[in-house]
C-alpha cells in the first residue's frame, strides 16, 4: 500500500500536505482524517477524554477538538475555523498521532530529532530552553532535522516527523528563516521548511537542552534518565513500552547546556560534532 505520512502512521485527508510528509512504511496504522466545520454539527460534549479505548482531544487552538477510537481509522476534527492541510498535520493532529501510536505500543515523545554523522539524536528541551530555535539552525547548517516537535521510534529507527521546524518570532528574524504563518495553535509561528528525511534514521541518544554558562556537554545519571523521559512523554498514561523506555534510557544521554545568547548556536553545532559513538 502506498501513501504519506508522519511518525510512523500513514496520513489520509490532508493531500495537500504530501510534500511535507515522508513515504509510509507497509504495515504503518493509517489515519483518516474526517471535518466538521458546519457549526450545525456542534460536539455534543465537549470534554477530555483519554483511555485505552477511545480519547477526545483539545485541541492547541483553544477552540478545536478531535475524536478518535481504538481500532478505527478515522479521526473527527470538530475545527472551529477552515485550516489548511499543513495547518493541521502540525499542531493540530500532533497530539492524535502521539494516542495512536501509544494504542499501538510505542511512546511518543516530546522532543525534535537531529540527524548527525547518519545516526538520530533526540533532543528534548522544557518550556523556552531554545529547542526548535536549535533545530532551524542545525537545520540552515545543513543537518538533517528528522522532526520538530514529536519523536517516534520503532525497531531502532527514529521515524520521520513533518518536514518542517516552527520558529518563533524573535528567532525567525534573527536567523532570517521561515515564513508567517501568524497564530496557529496557541503561538506565532514562522515555519522553515526543511529537506524530508524519507527513512527512519538509528536512535543514537538524547540531548536535553539547558541554559548554562558555557557551551558543552555532560551525562545524566540513570535517575535523571528515566526523570526526563518520564515528563517528556507525549501521552502521559502508562508507559505504552516500558522496556523501550528503559532502552532509551540504556543509550548515551548528554545535557547539552549553553549561554542564552545566539552565538551559542553556532557553538552547538561545534559541539554537535563531536557527539560520542558509544555509551555514555
Amino acid at each position: 500500500m502506498t501513501g504519506f505520512g508522519v511518525y510512523g502512521l500513514r496520513l489520509e485527508g490532508l493531500s495537500g500536505a504530501l510534500g511535507l510528509m515522508a513515504p509510509a512504511r507497509d504495515g504503518d496504522p493509517e489515519i483518516r482524517v474526517e471535518r466538521i466545520t458546519d457549526p450545525a454539527d456542534r460536539l455534543p460534549d465537549p470534554r477530555f477524554v483519554l483511555d485505552r479505548d477511545r480519547a477526545l482531544l483539545p485541541l492547541s487552538d483553544g477552540e478545536s477538538w478531535a475524536e478518535l477510537r481504538r481500532g478505527e481509522t478515522t479521526v473527527r476534527l470538530w475545527l472551529g475555523r477552515d485550516y489548511t492541510d499543513e495547518e493541521l498535520l502540525h499542531p493540530l493532529l500532533s497530539g492524535t498521532c502521539a494516542v495512536t501510536n501509544w494504542w499501538h505500543g510505542r511512546d511518543a515523545m516530546h522532543a525534535g530529532a537531529v540527524v548527525v554523522d547518519g545516526r538520530a539524536w533526540a533532543v528534548i528541551g522544557h518550556k523556552n530552553q531554545g529547542k526548535s530555535t536549535t533545530l532551524g539552525y542545525l537545520a540552515s547548517c545543513g543537518l538533517p532535522v528528522l522532526s520538530d516537535d514529536v519523536v517516534v521510534e520503532d525497531g531502532g529507527l527514529v521515524l520521520p516527523g513533518p518536514a518542517f521546524v516552527d520558529l518563533r518570532p524573535d528567532a525567525a528574524r534573527h536567523l532570517g528563516l521561515g515564513r508567517d504563518l501568524g497564530v496557529l495553535g496557541a503561538r506565532p509561528r514562522y515555519r522553515y521548511d526543511v529537506t524530508p528525511v524519507v527513512t527512519g534514521v538509528p536512535l543514537a541518544g538524547w540531548l536535553l537542552l539547558e541554559w548554562g554558562e558555557r557551551t558543552g556537554l555532560a551525562p545524566l545519571s540513570a535517575g535523571e534518565r528515566i526523570k526526563v523521559l518520564l515528563e517528556n512523554r507525549a501521552v502521559l498514561l502508562e508507559p505504552a513500552d516500558p522496556v523501550a523506555l528503559m532502552g532509551y534510557a540504556a543509550l548515551p544521554f548528554l545535557r547539552l547546556s549553553r549561554p542564552r545568547r545566539w552565538e551559542s548556536l553556532a557553538e552547538v553545532a561545534e559541539v554537535l560534532a563531536e557527539l560520542p559513538s558509544g555509551s555514555v
